[in-house]
């Protein structure tokens, strides 16, 4: 068993609001001044603020002692940390102190930690592990969620603040467009054997730029069209056998009749008859890289 030692020292941390505040020396005139009794605090690397007690085990035989996190405020919620005396005053050293005094309590606390570390009770030493890497998980998850939320937040911010200019130029936007959709397919199918239009559709619907462009499955269809024509990703992945079996008795004629560089009037040619209705501009582009046709 353990138990909390009282706390050596109180810290007064001036928590934010939605206004100003200025430090005043007497806590009645801030009511942002929060009172925090413990051993030391911590400023981590993400700007929080972690907040330090003693315990030790509940034996007099027992002098092992460790600090465990006991309260944290994340970055942007506090603004300063300070010590105060019994009085809740600060600050609380006016140039002059004891440095005898001083000396002695660091030295007693290192004494007191390294009765600690030199006991050899594994199974109280397992349970104190036990208990600090359950406060230490609670602690870290709470941190990294804020992190989380807080960079989802400006990521989505930046997207939608990077294309707002650009809906005014239609054409510097279907860019921009074109160009996310091609990168985001270049990205997918390195992980799949077969590409789906409504399946990759699905999976960067809930992304920011797929909102902001309003991304159709026409729009997938061209945009995977140009990638197979340009070679910059693999046709096999986007063939489909029966389709392109039918192609290959029909489109020979056609090519050789109608092709002038430009798909549009071959693929309406094509989706005229009615054994190729269903044929998009997916199939006849691996239709034409596996023909050699550019």
């Amino acid at each position: 068993m353990f138990q909390f030692c009282s706390p050596q020292f109180r810290f007064g941390l001036f928590v934010t609001d939605n206004n100003k505040f200025y430090l005043h020396k007497n806590r009645e005139q801030n009511n942002n001044l929060i009172v925090c009794y413990a051993d030391a605090y911590d400023i981590k690397e993400d700007g929080s603020i972690v907040f330090y007690q003693t315990i030790k085990a509940d034996k007099s035989s027992d002098e092992r002692r460790i600090k465990i996190p006991v309260l944290s405020y994340p970055h942007g919620k506090w603004e300063a940390c300070v010590l105060l005396d019994d009085k809740n005053d600060f600050p609380v050293f006016s140039g002059h102190f004891n440095s005898n005094v001083h000396l002695n309590k660091t030295k007693s606390i290192q004494e007191n930690f390294s009765k600690y570390d030199d006991n050899n009770n594994e199974d109280v030493k397992q349970k104190l592990i036990n208990d600090l890497n359950h406060i230490k998980h609670f602690n870290d998850t709470y941190t990294q969620n804020q992190q989380h939320q807080a960079i989802q937040q400006q990521y989505n911010k930046n997207i939608i603040s990077s294309n707002t200019t650009d809906i005014h130029n239609p054409q510097e936007f279907k860019k921009q467009k074109d160009e996310w959709i091609e990168n985001e397919i270049k990205q997918y199918v390195k992980n799949i054997d077969v590409f789906s239009v409504s399946e990759f559709l699905s999976k960067i619907s809930e992304k920011p730029q797929s909102k902001i462009y309003k991304v159709t499955e026409g729009d997938i269809i061209w945009a995977s069209s140009k990638l197979i024509r340009n070679k910059l990703i693999m046709s096999r992945k986007f063939s489909e056998p029966s389709i392109q079996k039918t192609l290959s008795l029909i489109l020979p004629d056609i090519m050789k009749r109608q092709w002038d560089g430009k798909i549009a009037p071959i693929l309406q040619t094509l989706q005229e008859r009615e054994e190729t209705k269903n044929v998009t501009a997916i199939d006849l582009a691996v239709w034409m890289v596996q023909n050699n046709y550019q």
